[in-house]
């Protein structure tokens, strides 16, 4: 049985499928596919759309962008929310795929979304002298000695 995975990345989305299903090589298309360990690999390293033209029964892991640092000796940001599905249903047809960017200083990370299946970015840390913002996995750390 071959396995299928497809990976949408650039620390964001990570789409398995296929897992007790054999698939043939052009089930879904889009990204660069790789093979490994009897798994067929799509990776994105950017927001696309995914096309299947066959339906499958697939485990779906979403991971969203971490979040920026605080500034002037703020907290660190958070990471990025995570979302897995086991057992997901994929259809024929185009999903959209959104990887979701890190955030650069004192700014959330973004979210990342597989079809209906959203991750939360992370929460960006503090400045000096406040506490850090609500994320995906936690937020942002506070400020050294400060507020957290």
């Amino acid at each position: 049985m071959n396995k299928y995975l497809i990976i949408l990345s650039l620390i964001s989305l990570l789409f398995i499928g296929g897992i007790n299903t054999a698939f043939a090589e052009t089930d879904c298309t889009g990204g660069t596919i790789s093979y490994s360990g009897g798994y067929t690999i799509h990776t994105f390293t950017s927001s696309i759309t995914l096309a299947c033209t066959e339906a499958k029964t697939a485990e779906v892991l979403v991971v969203a962008g971490g979040a920026g640092g605080g500034s002037n000796g703020g907290g660190g940001g958070g990471a990025g929310g995570v979302v897995i599905h086991n057992s997901y249903a994929v259809s024929i047809g185009n999903y959209t795929v959104t990887v979701g960017a890190g955030g650069i200083n004192m700014a959330n990370g973004s979210n990342s979304v597989f079809d209906t299946i959203t991750a939360i970015g992370g929460g960006h840390g503090s400045d000096s002298s406040s506490n850090g913002f609500d994320g995906g996995s936690g937020g942002g750390g506070g400020a050294a000695g400060g507020a957290t």
